[in-house]
């Protein structure tokens, strides 16, 4: 084998183990749902939702707790339809 040959290789090995390298750190994440809760945008009576944050919502009773407007079965329902990931409410 020629030295032209074993350098060509060599270039090459470094190549690939840069790319694995660099692979590693940029791999793709895709965009989770930020907000946590529903608003409500009072614009001629429309309402408008968020997706939640996280893959369940605590809809869990007790005391202290109040009303929760991510737990009314209007958003559940939307949510569950449109937010990727979503699994409902956990009582």
């Amino acid at each position: 084998m020629n030295i032209k040959a074993l350098v060509v290789m060599m270039l090459v090995a470094v190549a690939v183990v840069a790319i694995v390298l660099w692979s590693k750190n940029n791999t793709y994440t895709p965009p989770s749902p930020i907000v946590v809760s529903p608003t409500q945008v009072n614009s001629g009576q429309k309402q408008t939702y968020v997706c939640p944050g996280k893959e369940w919502v605590d809809c869990m009773p007790g005391p202290g707790k109040g009303a929760r407007p991510e737990c009314e079965p209007e958003y559940l329902d939307w949510a569950t339809e449109n937010c990727p990931g979503f699994n409902g409410a956990a009582y």
